[in-house]
């Protein structure tokens, strides 16, 4: 069913309607530059644009009607429609242009400082083993049966969101599993839709430049299940870590059906005990309502069997078949850049791991320390322009869990990378930084040389950008792929001991 102007203008909240002409909308955008004849053009004012600025410009490439919030701006287009907070209309308008698309499938939101892009890769291999055509929307790329789109937030603004969702909801897609970050929440990109479950991976430092304090940033997280989840039309319940401290207060919050999850906890509805693994992958016994079953699969760490216990809470919910779950689980490899293996001659072992917080590179490390007899070293460094609180705490994380640290730069952006190196380091012992500690802040040449150390039996982690093929230096974005510089590392390595 096609939309039209007025159709949008009797559902929002306006102060002011102008509509020479009740013309057909086929999309909508707040970004004058993707406009296209049909559009809805949204004037949203953001951190660097006034969208204002642009009406001229969008109603030449095609908008058919504009939204914004400065009656003289919207004076240059013939169908307006004036409003308090075009940002926060955004996520309705897409919903009414697409038609709630949300509301055709069952859409699964897995929100957490850590977790989200492997739980939802998890869920993506079970329901595809277990019958149900699947679709995914996080940090790596939107992708479904025969499609994929590059993305470039962890949750694409509403009206991304919203045309991904009808895209995939035309291909047949019946479940979408999709990151939900704490910015989207905050910034209203997720209103409107309709989910069926909201999961709650962990929470930990990270993002304090935006929500400066962790109680603001927990609160943003709670409302996923406290306002969206459970406002919403599709909705089948919540699945919790109920390991984690917000996660106990999140189930205490959840008054509709609340899937809870951890390990030796038989509080939890699923829990896993006697976790054994290795390089190879790890089995854990899974303990549930249907008794118990042994899982087994080629994801290795801890942190993982909360990611697998995540996903099953959502198959439990849904009332997927497990069994089926559980076989597309021992199926899946390793997720892009996470815990990501680059293979060598050598003899010891090198990862790549998105790990970019304190609690992250913990886990990453704690995964790693029961399976590498040798020695850890780690590549890290912090992203600039962001958080410098957790800096110090990356620093100690590392030097807690590794053998060496060979601190280098991340995506710097606008600060010397030499000040957020310095920053690191004030985490770490001041022998810890003389003895096992080592600044490189070209990360290609700490790559390099991290690898050039290694001698069998240890293991080189690579951490912080995991997937990502770019790295930002100043406003320039250069391509830089730690999975690439690590391979011509070790190629390098093979030419020099030949």
């Amino acid at each position: 069913m096609s939309r039209t102007s007025a159709d949008i203008a009797r559902n929002i909240v306006s102060t002011a309607v102008v509509l020479v002409e009740d013309v057909p909308v086929r999309g909508v955008t707040h970004d004058s530059r993707k406009v296209e004849k049909g559009f809805v053009f949204v004037a949203v004012e953001g951190a660097l644009f006034d969208g204002h600025r642009f009406i001229k410009q969008a109603i030449e490439a095609g908008a058919v009607l504009v939204i914004g919030s400065n009656a003289d701006a919207l004076a240059d287009a013939p169908n307006r429609i004036l409003v308090d907070d075009p940002r926060s209309v955004l996520p309705l308008v897409a919903n009414i242009v697409y038609n709630n698309p949300s509301r055709g499938l069952a859409l699964v939101g897995f929100t957490g400082t850590n977790g989200k892009t492997t739980a939802c890769a998890i869920c993506e291999a079970m329901a595809t083993a277990a019958g149900i055509r699947s679709g995914v929307i996080g940090t790596v790329n939107a992708r479904w049966p025969g499609k994929e789109v590059a993305l470039t937030h962890t949750t694409p603004e509403a009206t991304q969101m919203c045309r991904l969702l009808s895209d995939m909801l035309a291909d047949d897609v019946e479940a979408v599993f999709a990151e939900i970050s704490s910015h989207a929440l905050a910034l209203f990109r997720v209103d409107g839709l309709d989910p069926a479950v909201g999961v709650f991976t962990n929470l930990s430092q990270d993002h304090l430049d935006f929500h400066e304090t962790m109680e603001a940033y927990e609160a943003v997280k709670t409302s996923m299940f406290t306002r969206w989840l459970r406002e919403s039309r599709n909705r089948r319940g919540a699945v919790v870590n109920i390991d984690d401290e917000a996660g106990v207060r999140i189930a205490a919050l959840v008054d509709y059906n609340c899937v809870t999850c951890g390990i030796d906890n038989e509080q939890a509805t699923l829990w896993a005990s006697d976790i054994v693994g290795d390089l190879d992958g790890q089995t854990f016994e899974l303990h549930g309502p249907f008794g118990h079953k042994t899982v087994t699969t080629r994801l290795v760490g801890r942190h993982n069997v909360y990611n697998i216990l995540s996903a099953l809470g959502v198959m439990w919910v849904m009332g997927w078949n497990l069994d089926l779950a559980l076989a597309g689980l021992s199926r899946l490899g390793a997720v892009a850049g996470r815990m990501e293996s680059v293979p060598n001659p050598f003899g010891f072992g090198v990862w790549v791991d998105y790990a970019h917080s304190p609690d992250s590179l913990i886990k990453a490390l704690e995964a790693l320390r029961p399976v590498v007899p040798g020695r850890i070293v780690t590549v890290f460094g912090a992203g600039g322009d962001r958080d410098r609180g957790k800096r110090p705490l990356m620093g100690a994380a590392v030097s807690n869990g590794s053998d060496i640290a060979v601190v280098t730069s991340d995506n710097p952006r606008t600060e010397s990378p030499l000040a957020i190196v310095d920053d690191v380091l004030k985490g770490m012992t001041e022998s810890y930084r003389a003895h096992h500690t080592v600044v490189a802040p070209d990360r290609g040449m700490a790559i390099e040389l991290a690898i050039s150390m290694a001698r069998p039996g240890d293991g080189v982690l690579i951490a912080g950008k995991g997937h990502e093929d770019y790295q930002i230096v100043g406003k320039e974005v250069r391509h830089f792929d730690d999975r690439e510089q690590a391979a011509e590392a070790i190629a390098a390595l093979e030419k020099v001991r030949k």
